[in-house]
């Protein structure tokens, strides 16, 4: 499937950001505040957070097989990094991509989180920060590529 900067782009601020962070489960939704989420944040001492995933790279289906080893991969690398991984999960609202694990990563910046997703091969990112928005965040040149297309 070919998707343009368009469709892609209503489909990331569609889809449902599912964290775990102490046990609990919080829904994250870009353009959405979510205050209990930073109230936990907070007590942690984290004040931005990057949800980044390493499945599908360039909006292009892999195997569960495929992503489960890249979204290893991609755990590894954060914590070599010295980041606190959480789980994430990525859920399309219209139920046409399968959902996709990631990591939630307290306390990474913007441009840290989108250095690894371009490893990775990701379009982008979701960030946030304390009493803040959460956001999408392009993050690729494959996006910019994709822009003429759409």
């Amino acid at each position: 499937r070919e998707f343009g900067r368009a469709s892609l782009q209503a489909a990331f601020l569609e889809t449902a950001y599912h964290v775990v962070v102490a046990e609990q489960t919080f829904v994250l939704h870009i353009g959405q505040d979510h205050p209990v989420f930073d109230e936990l944040l907070t007590q942690f001492g984290y004040s931005s957070w990057a949800i980044v995933t390493a499945c599908n790279p360039g909006a292009q289906e892999l195997s569960e097989q495929e992503n489960t080893l890249r979204t290893e991969r991609l755990r590894l690398a954060a914590l070599n990094r010295g980041w606190r991984v959480c789980p994430s999960r990525n859920a399309a609202a219209r139920g046409d991509w399968p959902d996709e694990p990631g990591l939630l990563l307290p306390g990474c910046g913007e441009a840290q989180a989108g250095q690894l997703a371009r490893a990775y091969g990701q379009l982008a990112i979701v960030c946030g920060e304390l009493g803040q928005r959460a956001r999408l965040v392009w993050v690729s040149s494959l996006a910019a590529d994709r822009d003429e297309s759409s």
